[in-house]
């Protein structure tokens, strides 16, 4: 921990000190675009004194001079020699860069010409604009570059407290139904239980070691999904004794339990047929009725509704409990997440079967979606199936039967 602090401390130096060496570039080279400016211009003001003196001292053109007109009374003015030009004294601006040619040439001046003072000033905005942008590129990456890494950073320590809050929560939930399971196999070792006893605890055994199971299943299945290694084997499924079969599968659980759970369709004579992998669509079935018992209340009343939607058929498991508030509905679904849930003090379950149960209902090609009206309003988790034929169904159904 101190060396993840010490190297995170050297990241953070790291990229103020690039980005203030970042910043003293750009203004060492702007200083230095300037300078260049500068002397460019000085350049050719001492040129133009040259020239100047030249002209001054002779009436004749110079030779390196490409045109004076001829230089007698610079007949034709103005006469542009290159980067300057030959104008009367007073048509020259004020704080104008010029020379008086002097008694051979009196009242006249040369001036640097304005196609050359123009040239200079484009070509060094253009350095200006380049060092200018370059730099403010770099800058900008360092920055980009710093707050990515502040992102993961903070990602990370998300992640590292899911984790932990995440390993907690399996010891706790492993420890228990071990505890009970151990303490009912030793009561049965004494020989301490009444036969007429007997029955419900061996229920109440299976159920906790069917719970155990069914986790230790949803902490693999959703390693298998975070590494795209589970393989869906897309059928079709008649729905009806499906669910049939899991309602009475899930009635086993209820030994001992004031919790109810029933199965309607509608319309009742639904005999709808699903494309669907059944491993996939029993651990969907499962962890929506999960939830459902752990945040339905005292007495949880579950209830599985089907009924036909467009292309398919839709599956709701609703509950009375506790619900939840509607702008939370998509974060119920994220690995670890449990939001108002959690501060209901349910403490069971890994945070990981709606995750689950949403990455295989859109592998199936479906969907998973949540609604509550509110805190305290119960809530319904609906599964959308893609639809198949019933004679399809019949078909697959005889091919898969020995």
């Amino acid at each position: 921990m101190q060396g993840a602090r010490i190297y995170k401390s050297i990241y953070g130096t790291s990229l103020v000190a690039l980005a203030l060496l970042g910043a003293w570039w750009m203004v060492f080279f702007l200083r230095s675009v300037e300078n260049e400016h500068a002397a460019a211009r000085a350049a050719l003001e001492h040129e133009a004194r040259l020239i100047a003196w030249d002209l001054a001292r002779s009436p004749a053109a110079p030779a390196h001079v490409p045109d004076a007109s001829n230089v007698t009374g610079l007949a034709g003015m103005p006469a542009v020699t290159g980067n300057f030009v030959v104008l009367p004294s007073a048509e020259l601006p004020p704080d104008t860069f010029s020379l008086e040619l002097g008694e051979q040439h009196p009242g006249l001046s040369l001036a640097l010409a304005p196609s050359a003072l123009a040239e200079l000033e484009q070509r060094f905005a253009r350095r200006r604009l380049m060092v200018t942008g370059e730099s403010g590129l770099l800058i900008f990456l360092i920055i980009v570059f710093g707050l990515m890494l502040i992102h993961l950073l903070m990602r990370e320590r998300q992640h590292r407290a899911r984790m932990e809050d995440f390993v907690a929560t399996m010891s706790h939930e492993m420890k228990t139904p071990l505890t009970g399971l151990k303490s009912m196999l030793q009561t049965f070792a004494r020989g301490g239980v009444p036969a007429e006893q007997a029955g419900t605890l061996y229920a109440m055994g299976l159920k906790e070691t069917e719970r155990l199971e069914h986790m230790v299943e949803n902490v693999l299945l959703s390693g298998q999904l975070r590494t795209r290694t589970f393989d869906l084997g897309m059928q079709a499924i008649s729905l009806r004794p499906l669910l049939e079969d899991f309602l009475e599968h899930r009635r086993s659980y209820l030994v001992g339990s004031s919790d109810i759970i029933d199965l309607r369709f509608e319309p009742t004579e639904l005999k709808p047929a699903v494309l669907a992998d059944p491993r996939a669509l029993s651990v969907i079935l499962d962890n929506l009725c999960d939830n459902a018992a752990k945040y339905g209340g005292a007495s949880a009343h579950t209830r599985l509704v089907v009924r036909n939607s467009p292309g398919g058929c839709a599956v709701s498991v609703e509950d009375s409990g506790i619900g939840f508030a509607p702008d939370q509905a998509p974060r119920l679904f994220e690995p670890f997440r449990r939001g108002l849930r959690a501060r209901a003090q349910v403490q069971h379950g890994t945070g990981l079967g709606l995750a689950i149960s949403t990455s295989l209902a859109i592998q199936m090609g479906g969907a998973l979606s949540a609604h509550s009206d509110g805190p305290g309003q119960g809530s319904c988790f609906t599964l959308s199936l893609q639809g198949t034929t019933t004679e399809t169904t019949a078909e697959t159904t005889a091919e898969a039967t020995p």
